[in-house]
């Protein structure tokens, strides 16, 4: 779906265009990702800074500075070990370009085409930059740019293998490989790309190596793009996956180099990895039932997510943010009906009309519902994000919090008493800290709570009181206090 086009950065006859995009989330849909109005709207002027290190130029602006020595550090760490697998060194500066905030990466001149929640990063072949958004997670951060390393790497690798064949440089491997590459050398498979690839098996919507395409730039492409190389790996040797890009020169057909390099036909290459992959996952099914057989669906249309339910008058109702027509919006449904034809969303909040409601953040946890009927959710609205509150008996958006500091809002929580709120937010130097709304005054004292950066994305669970509950992708945290 995301198309990239390709260029080599050498030869100006073969310039062309080549966005190569990481997505965090799967996708499958180009209107659900798109915000309000046509223009990408600029509303900030970056004052750019540069850190220049042995390998890199590293831009950043503002306050930024604490971060981009991070990210420089990691990036250094993966150039020193990217060098030595490729067994090819980069003699000019790569230049890194690093965002605050999505919100922020968002406006970025450095594509002239709009930029989803979806992207976390892309590299642009043409003058040679990686562009990447510090999204609150230095885990993700790390990851990000060495996924971002690997395509470096791996393009001026391609470049001179063809050149030292005489051969033209325009060539390249297919998506699924280029971006299965970059997660394979950037990342271990997780619990997320464990979730994607059993449920792509277990419910039999794999798809196989000829017919990838199908599923192109989605984020399951990606994670079985990952899969197919550990299995290489793994049956084959490592050295293999090295091989494949070794090999390019020897064919213009990818799955000629592929069934060269591994000394089996496409059709053998594709019934070992499914054979590999039932075998692993398979053996789940022994102790716990598919999801279709131990749950009810409610929905079968669009793209819903994060639910929270509700009863009114008896009757519960879920409400959840959702893109079913192309507009991001907020839904409710009733759910306890006889009838599955019964379960129909209704429309309680239009997003992506207003600069109010610019967009929802679907891929982010951005909703909360109190005890007395009032729904807190996360929007886009102009140059940073909003906390909207919405009562359900009253039918209408009572209330709105915004901050100029707090870039972007995530995760926002409910307190027992309903008359305070926890959520997660990025300010402008990019830390990623947690706060306490007072409703009653609609108030924040600066510094309430602070967790330091390296706790990575913050999921808040329950807060009773000033009691509250988080988990992390990072096992200690290093700083929470509460003040009042």
């Amino acid at each position: 779906m995301w198309g990239f086009l390709k260029t080599i950065l050498m030869p100006v006859k073969f310039l062309k265009l080549f966005v190569l995009i990481i997505l965090l989330f799967s996708v499958t849909a180009d209107a659900q990702l798109y915000y309000f109005g046509r223009n990408k709207v600029q509303y900030q002027s970056f004052d750019w800074k540069v850190l220049r290190t042995d390998h890199f130029n590293i831009y950043y602006y503002g306050e930024f500075e604490e971060i981009a020595e991070i990210g420089a550090s990691y990036a250094e760490e993966a150039y020193n070990e990217l060098k030595v697998k490729f067994n090819n060194l980069i003699t000019k500066p790569i230049p890194l370009i690093f965002y605050n905030t999505s919100l922020h990466f968002q406006q970025t001149n450095t594509t002239p085409g709009l930029i989803p929640d979806a992207v976390g990063g892309f590299f642009e072949f043409i003058k040679g930059r990686v562009v990447i958004p510090y999204t609150g997670s230095i885990h993700d951060f790390k990851h990000v740019i060495r996924h971002e390393l690997v395509h470096v790497f791996m393009t001026t690798k391609v470049f001179h293998i063809l050149s030292d064949h005489r051969l033209p440089t325009d060539r390249f491997p297919p998506l699924w490989f280029t971006e299965g590459l970059a997660e394979y050398m950037s990342t271990e498979i997780d619990a997320q790309a464990e979730m994607v690839m059993r449920d792509a098996v277990i419910n039999n919507y794999l798809v196989n190596l000829e017919n990838m395409y199908s599923i192109y730039g989605t984020f399951l492409m990606y994670k079985e793009g990952q899969s197919f190389l550990h299995f290489v790996e793994e049956k084959y040797g490592p050295e293999k996956v090295m091989l494949l890009i070794d090999n390019l020169w020897i064919s213009s057909n990818f799955t000629n180099v592929l069934e060269y390099t591994l000394g089996h036909t496409i059709k053998e290459i594709d019934s070992e990895w499914l054979f590999y992959l039932k075998r692993k996952y398979y053996p789940l099914l022994s102790d716990k039932a598919p999801l279709q057989n131990a749950s009810r669906q409610l929905t079968d249309f669009g793209f819903n997510f994060s639910p929270v339910p509700y009863k009114i008058n008896g009757d519960t109702y879920l409400y959840f943010p959702a893109n079913r027509d192309g507009y991001s919006s907020l839904y409710r449904m009733k759910i306890n009906v006889k009838k599955k034809s019964d379960l129909e969303p209704e429309l309680v909040i239009r997003g992506e009309k207003t600069s109010e409601f610019e967009a929802f953040h679907l891929f982010q946890s951005s909703i909360d519902i109190s005890h007395d009927g009032i729904v807190a959710f996360v929007t886009k609205a102009g140059a940073t994000d909003a906390i909207h509150f919405y009562s359900i008996h009253e039918g209408e958006v009572i209330n709105n919090y915004q901050n100029d500091n707090l870039i972007n809002i995530t995760s926002p929580k409910f307190s027992k008493d309903g008359k305070k709120v926890v959520f997660q937010a990025i300010d402008q130097k990019g830390f990623s800290d947690l706060y306490i709304l007072n409703l009653d005054k609609m108030c924040m004292g600066k510094g309430q709570v602070t967790v330091f950066i390296i706790v990575g994305l913050i999921i808040v669970i329950a807060l009773a009181g000033l009691a509250f509950f988080i988990s992390s992708n990072i096992a200690v945290i290093s700083k929470a206090c509460v003040q009042e």
